[in-house]
């Protein structure tokens, strides 16, 4: 997709964000807060968590070990819970807010632009969720890739060391992300040419 037809779609999702988000019951507070830590964040836009629909099949691709994750560390599957666990931690919630980082990359090989846009994704969207949390009685992230805080995680032979900052990612719960982002009106597809844009997208739940 050509660079400015993603960026045309980025500002139709932002300009409407805040309007949605008022509409459905964000405090002012959070939302000033949302606008404060997106500065780094591409576009964002509210999801009703009623529409989530966690997916055996999408689980399974994670069992296929392809990023070498699989069963080490407490982020990632089987560590996070099953599917059935997943969808009854997210019942507990009713409005989310799903965010984009979006990044060029020189070539489909430029692997240390790739790592430096994830690490800058998980770094902003996690001060995003610390601080709705100081506002939010309750909210529950789900990111992009598995837990990066310590360098050998403790799973599964004693509990995490880091509780209260871990969180999955969404398809490791068995979120269908491209679906997800596409009901939202997310330019998201398959790569085509090996220099289109990177993304990463994490979603945060509020009560």
């Amino acid at each position: 997709m050509p660079r400015k037809m993603v960026l045309r779609s980025m500002a139709r999702i932002i300009l409407s964000a805040s309007a949605i988000l008022m509409a459905i019951g964000f405090s002012i507070i959070t939302l000033i807060l949302c606008s404060m830590q997106c500065r780094a964040i591409s576009a964002w836009a509210p999801l009703d968590v009623t529409t989530i629909d966690l997916k055996d099949e999408v689980r399974d691709m994670c069992a296929t070990n392809t990023c070498g994750m699989y069963g080490k560390c407490w982020s990632c599957p089987p560590g996070c819970g099953s599917v059935e666990e997943c969808t009854d931690r997210i019942k507990g919630y009713t409005h989310g807010i799903l965010v984009q980082t979006y990044g060029e990359i020189e070539d489909g090989f430029d692997f240390e632009a790739m790592m430096e846009i994830e690490a800058d994704h998980k770094a902003h969207f996690t001060e995003m969720y610390d601080a709705l949390r100081a506002s939010e009685e309750s909210v529950l992230a789900l990111g992009a890739g598995c837990c990066t805080i310590c360098g050998q995680c403790t799973y599964p032979d004693a509990p995490c060391r880091f509780p209260e900052s871990l969180y999955p990612s969404m398809e490791a719960c068995g979120m269908d992300v491209f679906a997800t982002a596409r009901g939202l009106g997310f330019p998201i597809h398959v790569l085509e040419n090996i220099n289109d844009p990177h993304n990463c997208y994490g979603l945060v739940l509020v009560e």
